[in-house]
């Protein structure tokens, strides 16, 4: 099981995209993750992300997200999966997942913790 350290950092990258740095403790140190968005009924997958020092991963979402105050469901699966596609969202096993409200304050993109 992992667990977020602190609250996600928004790394303003630009090109219509957004950096979002998840720290975690118990994420290996070195490795590949998998990383799942679900956003108005879609979802995406991801495997490969390198784990960055900290450990932590880094997700990428559209700045369209934080403009229509989108919520969000960002999930992290700490060993990937072993198959050549993605499996279905639910048979993923996620080792963490998490909902925001999409926003931007005072010009800038701001995720908030959702119950």
């Amino acid at each position: 099981m992992i667990e977020l350290r602190g609250e996600p950092e928004i790394l303003d990258e630009g090109r219509g995209l957004v950096g979002i740095r998840l720290g975690f403790s118990g994420l290996p140190e070195a490795g590949v993750a998998a990383t799942g968005v679900r956003r108005g009924g879609c979802e995406t997958i991801s495997q490969g992300l390198a784990i960055l020092p900290g450990p932590s991963v880094v997700i990428d979402l559209d700045y369209e997200t934080f403009k229509t105050g989108a919520e969000v469901l960002l999930a992290v699966k700490a060993d990937g999966y072993a198959t050549p596609e993605a499996p279905r969202w639910e048979g993923m096993n996620w080792s963490w997942t998490g909902r925001f409200q999409a926003s931007v304050q005072e010009g800038r993109p701001h995720l908030e913790w959702l119950p």
